[in-house]
């Protein structure tokens, strides 16, 4: 599941990735009907969250640089 809130009205989101929407479908708050971009955009903007926030728990690691493959 893809689930965040919503900037405008705080009414939770939530994509179901086994079931997902198709690619160019828009993805609505539907309490407040904001539109937040299409799902691929979405998934796109997830994805390089995640991988941000390994990142940042890697370098929190404090392993030695030879051991991580970035």
């Amino acid at each position: 599941m893809i689930t965040f809130k919503c900037v405008e009205c705080g009414y939770p989101v939530v994509v179901d990735d086994l079931n997902p929407p198709e690619d160019t479908e828009v993805i609505t708050c539907q309490s407040c009907g904001r539109q937040f971009g299409t799902y691929a955009d979405i998934e796109k903007t997830f994805v390089k969250a995640g991988k941000a926030e390994l990142d940042t728990m890697i370098d929190e690691a404090g392993l030695p640089p030879w051991m991580i493959k970035k």
